[in-house]
């Protein structure tokens, strides 16, 4: 399963690579994302020292930035009935 993630993540640090093959570890790296875009699209945490931080990084262009998620977590909010609480993808800024 190793040799999977690594051929198709390759921008994925090997420390990464080695929790996504783990069940409990992978939930807690898709906890980790979730929280992060979380925060950064609530209108209530604004500045980058209220999103979290890990090392090594991970990769925002692939992860973290993705349109998709963004998109779910609004309509996540908009579940919630909290969507005015959070910027819509277009408008947030990472501070």
């Amino acid at each position: 399963m190793l040799r999977f993630f690594a051929y198709h993540y390759p921008f994925l640090d090997y420390s990464y690579l080695q929790f996504l093959v783990d069940d409990f570890l992978r939930l807690l790296v898709l906890r980790y994302c979730f929280c992060s875009i979380v925060l950064q699209l609530h209108r209530g945490f604004t500045g980058s020292s209220f999103y979290p931080s890990c090392s090594p990084a991970l990769p925002e262009s692939e992860m973290m930035n993705s349109p998709v998620l963004h998109k779910m977590i609004i309509e996540l909010a908009s579940l919630f009935e909290c969507r005015s609480m959070f910027a819509t993808p277009d408008n947030y800024s990472k501070g």
